[in-house]
């Protein structure tokens, strides 16, 4: 399989992850932006859990495993020419 296919299936099945990790989500995240960039954040609080959680801890380590295969293929056909 191509590369760059590899790598597009490993970006859906990363983002589709996130969604489910997302749709699952009980409890709050907030984003800070400052000035200066130190004083920003970040925050999260809470759980996923049940069916939507596994089904985004699948995606994401399947998306990291895909995108994992796809850079060795992309190495070892770029080594190969």
């Amino acid at each position: 399989m191509k590369s760059s296919l590899l790598f597009l299936a490993a970006a859906a099945v990363f983002l589709l992850g996130l969604v489910s990790l997302g749709i699952g989500w009980k409890g709050t995240a907030s984003v800070t932006v400052a000035s200066p960039l130190s004083a920003s954040s970040l925050q999260f609080c809470g759980s996923a859990s049940g069916g939507w959680a596994l089904a985004g801890i699948s995606g994401i380590v399947l998306g990291t495993l895909l995108a994992a295969v796809a850079l060795v293929s992309s190495i070892v056909r770029r080594a190969a020419q």
